[in-house]
C-alpha cells in the first residue's frame, strides 16, 4: 500500500478518535466520573482502586501482543474497542445496585464492570499502538498528532459544556445515566469510522514464536528506550493521579458545585487547544525532545500553584482554572513530542508490535499506581494539617506535593535523553521565537 492510498484514510482515523474522545469524557476519563463515583458513597481508596483498573490491564499487552499480531491488529481492535461500549452499557443499571445493596455493593459492581472494560480496552489498545505507526507517514506524524487531537479537544470541549449544564441542573444519579447513555451510542460511531481504515493485516509467524519475545527483551535491553519509558513512568505516575482527585479537592476542599467542577476539564482542554498545532509543527520542524521538555516545564506549573493557593481565598478556584490551562497546554505538548519520539525515533517498524507492548505495559503500571497510592495518602493523611500563614498543608497538599516531585524526576530524565539529528533545548528555545517572532535576534 503506498503513502498516498494511506493519506486519504487518515480522517477516518481522526473521526474515530474525535468520536471515542466523547465517549471516553462521558464515561472514564473525565471529572464526569470521578464526581459519579464520589456521589455513589465511594471513599478516596475506593475510587482511585477503580480508576487504576484501566491503566494496570496494561500489562496484559506483554502477554496477548504476539496473538494479536497473529490474529491481525485491526481485527483485534475492533472486536475489543466495540465490545467495551457493551460493557459500559451496563453501567446504566447503577442506580438499581446501590437502591438494593448499598455502596459496597455498587463499589463491587461498578469495579467488576470497569475490570471488565479495561481489559477489553488493553487488548483494543495494544492492536491500536502498532497499526497506528504503520498507517501515520512518519514525516508528518508531529503535525497528524497535533490535528487529530486539536478536532478532538474541540468536541470535548462543546461536549463537556452540556455535560456540565446536565450535571449542574440535576440531584440524583439520573444525569449520569443519560450521559452515559448517550456516550455509548457516540461510542459505536467511533467503532464504524475505525472500520475505514485499511492496514492492520494478520502477521504470520508471530504467536509464541521467539523472535517475537526477542523482541520484547530487546526493547527492554535498549537502554535510551528504557530511559524513554522510565521518564515516562514518573510523568505518569504525577499525571494519573492529578486528574484523580484534582476534581475532589476542587469539590470537597474548594467546595465548588459539580456543574462547576467539570470546568477544570475545560479549562485544561481549551490550554491545549490553542497550542496543540504549534506543537506538532514545533515537533516535526525542531524535534521530539526539545517539545517534550518544554512542555514538562509548563506541568511543573500546577502542582506548585496548588501548593501556595490560600484555600480560603474568594477566587482560589479561579486561581486553579488558571493553572490547569497552563497545565493543559504543557500536557498538549507532552503528548504530541512523546507520541513523536515514541514513533519516529525509539521504536524499529520490524519490531513494533513488541516495542508498542512494552510500552503500554509499563505506562499502564505507571498510570494505575498513580491513583491508588493517590487515594491511599489522602485516607492516611486524612486529619492532617499544617498552616503557615495563608498557605495551608494537609492530605491534598502532601499528594501534590509528591507529583511535583515525580514531574521534577521526569523532566531531568527528559533532559538527558539521547536524540540523534535534534536541536538542544537551548538552541530550540532561541530558535523558536526567532520563527514565530521574526524581529528577535540570538544573542
Amino acid at each position: 500500500m503506498k503513502m498516498t492510498d494511506t493519506n486519504k484514510f487518515l480522517p477516518w482515523m481522526a473521526a474515530s478518535s474525535a468520536l471515542n474522545g466523547v465517549f471516553a469524557v462521558l464515561t472514564f476519563g473525565s471529572s464526569v466520573f470521578i464526581l459519579f463515583l464520589d456521589e455513589l458513597g465511594l471513599d478516596k481508596r475506593q475510587i482511585g482502586a477503580i480508576m487504576s483498573l484501566f491503566p494496570f490491564c496494561g500489562i496484559l499487552a506483554l502477554f496477548i501482543s504476539s496473538g494479536v499480531a497473529r490474529l491481525g491488529v485491526k481485527r483485534t481492535f475492533l472486536t475489543f474497542f466495540g465490545l467495551r461500549k457493551f460493557i459500559m452499557l451496563a453501567v446504566l443499571l447503577t442506580p438499581w445496585v446501590l437502591r438494593r445493596g448499598g455502596a459496597d455493593w455498587a463499589f463491587y459492581y461498578v469495579a467488576g464492570l470497569m475490570a471488565l472494560f479495561a481489559l477489553c480496552r488493553a487488548a483494543a489498545e495494544t492492536a491500536y499502538y502498532p497499526w497506528s505507526q504503520e498507517i501515520v507517514p512518519a514525516p508528518i506524524r508531529g503535525k497528524f498528532d497535533a490535528i487529530v487531537s486539536l478536532v478532538t479537544t474541540l468536541s470535548l470541549v462543546g461536549t463537556m459544556l452540556v455535560a456540565g449544564k446536565v450535571i449542574g441542573t440535576g440531584a440524583d444519579l439520573s444525569r449520569y445515566m443519560i450521559l452515559i447513555g448517550v456516550a455509548v451510542g457516540i461510542g459505536l460511531l467511533s467503532v464504524w469510522s475505525a472500520y475505514w481504515i485499511p492496514g492492520g493485516r494478520p502477521v504470520t509467524g508471530t504467536a509464541g514464536d521467539s523472535p517475537h519475545f526477542t523482541g520484547i527483551w530487546d526493547a527492554m535491553r535498549d537502554s535510551n528506550y528504557a530511559r524513554y519509558l522510565t521518564g515516562l513512568t514518573f510523568v505518569t505516575l504525577a499525571f494519573s493521579g492529578l486528574i484523580t482527585f484534582l476534581p475532589l479537592y476542587a469539590r470537597q476542599v474548594l467546595g465548588v458545585p459539580p456543574g462547576w467542577v467539570i470546568r477544570l476539564d475545560i479549562s485544561s482542554m481549551l490550554g491545549g487547544l490553542i497550542s496543540l498545532y504549534l506543537w506538532g509543527w514545533a515537533a516535526d520542524r525542531y524535534g521530539s525532545k526539545p517539545v517534550m521538555v518544554s512542555s514538562l516545564t509548563l506541568m511543573l506549573v500546577l502542582p506548585v500553584g496548588l501548593l501556595c493557593v490560600p484555600r480560603g481565598m474568594a477566587l482560589a478556584f479561579v486561581s486553579v482554572l488558571g493553572l490547569v490551562f497552563f497545565w493543559g497546554i504543557g500536557v498538549a505538548g507532552m503528548n504530541v513530542g512523546a507520541s513523536r519520539l515514541l514513533n519516529v525515533n525509539l521504536v524499529p517498524p520490524a519490531k513494533r508490535t513488541p516495542y508498542m507492548a512494552v510500552f503500554y505495559a509499563v505506562v499502564g503500571l505507571a498510570g494505575g499506581f498513580g491513583p491508588l497510592a493517590g487515594g491511599w495518602l489522602l485516607v492516611r493523611f486524612k486529619g492532617f494539617a499544617w498552616s503557615y500563614g495563608a498557605v495551608t498543608v494537609d492530605a491534598f497538599g502532601l499528594l501534590f506535593g509528591g507529583f511535583l516531585g515525580l514531574l521534577g524526576i521526569g523532566w531531568i530524565l527528559f533532559r538527558n535523553l539521547k536524540t540523534s539529528g535534534e536541536m538542544s533545548i537551548r538552541q530550540f528555545a532561541f530558535q523558536f521565537i526567532q520563527d514565530v517572532w521574526p524581529g528577535s535576534k540570538m544573542p
